[in-house]
This record gives C-alpha cells, sequence and structure tokens, in this order.
C-alpha cells in the first residue's frame, strides 16, 4: 500500500504497529521521511502535513480520541466544541492537562463513543451526538439500550429514549427538547397539507 494513502486512512495519523498491519514496510517509512512526506512527532507515531491537531496530540500521547472528541472525527451532530480533548487510554500513566481522560479498552467503536458521551456531557449535547449516530446508522436504540442497562445508567436511558431515528438536524433535534422541557407535545416529520412534511409540529401537552 502506499504510504501516505495508507495514513490517509488512517485519519492522516497512525503508529508504527498500524502501519505494519497495512503492511508498510520499514524501507517505506525511511524513504517517506527522507522525502519529507511523512514526519515522525513521536516515537513510533507517523502523521501527514495536514494531520488533524486533536487526532495527532492523541496518538503523540499514547491514546485515541474518544466521547465528543471522537464523535466530531465521525462528523456527527456536536452542540458545542469541547474545551479538552477527550481521549481513550488502556495504561495508567498520567496525561497532560489538555487531555480529558477516559480508562477504556481501545480502539472504540462508535457505540462505544456514543456510551462515553451519554456519561461525560451535558443531556442535550449527548442526545445530539447519539441522535445523529442513530440517523446515520452508525449505531441502533437496541445495541445502545442493550449497553445500558445497569441501575446506574437510568439517568441516560432516558436521553436515549428522548432520540428521535427521523431527525433531520441538529436545529431540530434542540428544537423538539426545548419544546419537550417546556411541557409541549412534539410531533416529528408531520404532514401539513400544501406544505409537506415539517421537521416538528408542537401543541400545549393536554395532561398539563
Amino acid at each position: 500500500m502506499d504510504m501516505v494513502k495508507a495514513l490517509a486512512a488512517q485519519g492522516g495519523v497512525a503508529r508504527r504497529r498500524d502501519l505494519a498491519q497495512l503492511g508498510i514496510s520499514t524501507h517505506q517509512l525511511t524513504h517517506a521521511l527522507a522525502a519529507n512526506l511523512i514526519g515522525k512527532p513521536a516515537r513510533g507515531v507517523y502523521s501527514l502535513p495536514d494531520a488533524d491537531r486533536n487526532l495527532l496530540a492523541a496518538k503523540c500521547a499514547g491514546s485515541d480520541l474518544a466521547c465528543i472528541s471522537a464523535a466530531k472525527r465521525l462528523d456527527l451532530w456536536i452542540l458545542k466544541d469541547p474545551v479538552y480533548i477527550h481521549v481513550s487510554v488502556d495504561h495508567g500513566r498520567p496525561l497532560p492537562d489538555e487531555f480529558r481522560v477516559h480508562r477504556s479498552a481501545i480502539p472504540l467503536t462508535p457505540l462505544d463513543i456514543c456510551v462515553q458521551c451519554l456519561r461525560c456531557l451535558p443531556e442535550l449535547d449527548a442526545l445530539c451526538i447519539v441522535e445523529s449516530a442513530v440517523v446515520k446508522k452508525l449505531v441502533t436504540l437496541g445495541q445502545l439500550r442493550s449497553r445500558l442497562h445497569s441501575a446506574k445508567d437510568g439517568r441516560i436511558r432516558r436521553v436515549v429514549d428522548l432520540v428521535d431515528p427521523h431527525s433531520q438536524s441538529i436545529m431540530e433535534t434542540v428544537a423538539r427538547y426545548h419544546l419537550r422541557a417546556a411541557e409541549l407535545s412534539v410531533q416529528t416529520q408531520v404532514y401539513v397539507s400544501g406544505v409537506g412534511r415539517a421537521g416538528s409540529f408542537c401543541g400545549r401537552d393536554p395532561r398539563y
């Protein structure tokens, strides 16, 4: 495999062992470094010049992006950019203060990332990410519910119950969340004569 394409497939940054699994030889690495096609920002880490800053920092720290930082790499709906770089590590070494550390096995699946977001982020921020993952078919509601079965997961199970698989944008997700918080009933993808399908329709909930 071409060295540059191999790194691009890894997001622009990769560890030596990951490249070796892709069939990249030591000779290819040496040649690419000599030609300034790639860089070596840390021991055992190789990168393209335009590599994502957060991903580069994570790999150099011996970790992988996690939680909201990983969700952003997956192009999920992010309500507010994180202050810290969220990473997952499977070792006990301390990391610099720029990181928010999640202790877990790596690599992470989209389901792992969603569960991390549910346990770490404010309710609405987590809902936006998880709902977009369901909409993009990266995870299913069944998978989420099967992972959140312990008694301590009651609060975040309620967030999963708010997920609408038919949502079409983060604006719809946020609006629906606040309308429900205001005790309004909400229906999504309502057909309106002469208009077509509207993202959300609300009215006063008759229970209140």
